[in-house]
């Protein structure tokens, strides 16, 4: 099962007494919550339920991803014009 998480400051935090602490406090759960996750497990599971590649795009973020495990990369960093 995959779950997808948006966390998003509502306006009420910007405008509240305290936003730099609730700020804080929504960093420190996103952290907790990002080191629960097994990304490389997620990762092999989810590639291996795709019937196959989509595209030049999905190709290239796979590699990406699957470079960034070998490299034990910290980050991907993706440069767009588009957004897309």
């Amino acid at each position: 099962m995959l779950i997808v998480m948006i966390f998003t400051s509502p306006g009420e935090t910007a405008k509240g007494r305290y936003p730099v602490k609730a700020i804080a406090m929504m960093h420190k759960i996103c952290r907790e919550a990002e080191a629960a996750i097994f990304h490389r497990q997620l990762f092999d599971d989810l590639r291996h339920a795709m019937k196959r590649v989509a595209d030049t795009h999905e190709a290239t973020a796979l590699a990406a991803v699957a470079a960034s495990f070998t490299a034990n990369a910290a980050c991907i960093i993706c440069l767009t014009h588009t957004g897309k």
